[in-house]
């Protein structure tokens, strides 16, 4: 009888929660359009993990062996413009959608794990701005869904990364004519 040996190595990154900081500024060329520039870090918390699945028999038996693991953060950097479309406006409330195009960069804090060049990236941004007094200051609640575009290659299980960021926001608005109409 042959004895058989099997070997394999896996990876494994696991993303979850983290923090997103980010700074835009829109310009509004009318009252229903406007073009928001923004530079954000998306923050997440991650582990990675490099496992060794061997085994030997007839057949072989696997065992997964853990090889290499760590734990860190995993950031997202993206620069990104917004064309967006003011579908409602009243005197003290904004609800605005637009597409996104945005440039990622990345800051992995995690040994092991592989690098990632910057790498482009689409989605969608929609929020809603409420003034509570008739001043130039606001707050908002917005959600963006971002997917970076990552070309796989051989031994790379993450290709695209999908994004989702639900945010509170702290507006100030500059006087010009068409955000007072």
């Amino acid at each position: 009888r042959a004895l058989h040996h099997l070997r394999v190595v896996a990876r494994e990154l696991v993303l979850d929660g983290g923090y997103a900081l980010s700074l835009g500024c829109e310009y509004r060329p009318s009252p229903l359009v406007g073009f928001e520039v923004s530079i954000s870090r998306i923050a997440l918390d991650a582990e990675w993990r490099e496992f060794r699945i061997q085994g030997a028999g007839d057949p072989p038996l696997p065992e997964a062996v853990l090889v290499a693991s760590d734990s860190g953060e995993f950031a997202l950097q993206p620069i990104a413009l917004t064309a967006k479309f003011h579908v409602f406006r009243a005197p003290r409330s904004d609800l605005h959608i637009g597409p996104q195009v945005a440039w990622v960069t990345y800051d992995i804090a995690l040994e092991g794990a592989p690098q990632r060049k910057s790498e482009p990236a689409f989605g969608i941004k929609a929020g809603w701005d409420w003034r509570p007094t008739e001043s130039a200051w606001s707050v908002g609640l917005s959600y963006q869904y971002l997917d970076v575009q990552h070309e796989g290659v051989e031994h790379d299980q993450y290709t695209g990364l999908p994004i989702q960021v639900i945010a509170l926001g702290l507006s100030y608005r500059f006087e010009n004519s068409h955000a007072s109409r």
